[in-house]
């Protein structure tokens, strides 16, 4: 599908060889829940806006859109991805000379396609306890190009545990859910190539921020900057094609569980998806079979283990 690239300037000026000069009305209207932009917060990116003279180009993807906004010179402004839900997964900042200076995420719940009346697709069954290892699942990765180059020591906001969560085993929950990409525990019996490092640091009271610190925590997910139902956020800060920091909320409005119960998220689960963030894998559109895959459910322990794309990626990156 031909990509549209508008370009808005103060009056008018062409938006493609051959067409007519198109005034910056004639712009897309750009995703309203791109994570954490323009929020309040320390380290927070600017808000998804066509810098001033800049453009914006919408191009079609096998997930749903793709926005990307440049600077009047042609550099890259931010990139903003949305599901076929109309829903903004990810975006990443540039800075105007420096590159990649943060990358952002957000993972919303599934939204189940109508079935056909004859049969109910296995990729559209609401718990997903169906990973077997004699099935594995496929084998999708997807790598944003940043990595750690040491290892990593995070801390857990324990004051922000929900009330009906123990604080114990909610701290041993995550965790697991860091320990699970450390030791690459998988359900597929594919060795632990990854030297990876990864320690906790223990218990902390710092918030959601960049501030030189690691946090695992829960909040309000408008305080970060994030969509209404989102379950989880996770921002990373880059320099060059190095992350420096990664910080996490999971949404302290869900029904949260340490385990699996019908309409509640396990914390392990989800937290072993945004620690992929924090390792530098976006998610993946095509595979429930992978920790990776961008959307959450409920009543669901399957991602207390990788899959083989984890798996394999995180040989393969670290």
């Amino acid at each position: 599908m031909k990509n549209l690239v508008y370009v808005v300037l103060a009056v008018v000026v062409a938006v493609a060889v051959g067409a007519s000069l198109a005034s910056s009305a004639s712009a897309p209207a750009l995703p309203t829940d791109v994570p954490m932009a323009g929020a309040t917060f320390e380290g927070a990116p600017p808000a998804f806006q066509i810098p001033a003279g800049g453009s914006v180009s919408v191009t079609a993807t096998s997930f749903g859109e793709e926005f990307v906004l440049k600077r009047p010179d042609g550099s890259l402004f931010a990139i903003a991805e949305v599901d076929a839900f109309g829903r903004t997964f990810a975006a990443t900042f540039y800075n105007a000379s420096s590159g990649v200076f943060v990358k952002t995420y957000q993972t919303y719940p599934e939204v189940l396609q109508p079935a056909p009346a004859e049969s109910l697709s296995s990729a559209h069954v609401p718990n997903r306890n169906r990973r077997v290892a004699s099935t594995c699942g496929a084998a999708t990765w997807s790598d944003s190009g940043r990595k750690w180059t040491s290892g990593i020591t995070w801390y857990f906001n324990s004051g922000s545990t929900p009330s009906g969560l123990s604080v114990d085993t909610t701290e041993t929950y995550l965790r697991n859910a860091h320990a699970e990409w450390f030791n690459n525990t998988n359900w597929c019996g594919i060795a632990d190539n990854s030297v990876f490092g990864m320690a906790y640091g223990g218990r902390t009271t710092l918030g959601y921020a960049q501030n030189g610190t690691n946090t695992v925590g829960f909040g309000d997910m408008s305080q970060t900057g994030c969509g209404a139902g989102v379950i989880a956020c996770t921002a990373t800060y880059i320099s060059g094609t190095t992350i420096v920091e990664a910080d996490t909320r999971l949404s302290s409005s869900l029904n949260w569980i340490n385990g699996q119960a019908p309409g509640k998220y396990d914390v392990w689960s989800q937290d072993a998806h945004e620690t992929g963030h924090v390792m530098g894998f976006n998610d993946v559109t095509d595979s429930h079979d992978n920790v990776m895959y961008f959307a959450g459910v409920t009543n669901d322990v399957s991602d207390q283990k990788l899959g083989k794309g984890d798996a394999n990626g995180n040989n393969a990156k670290y």
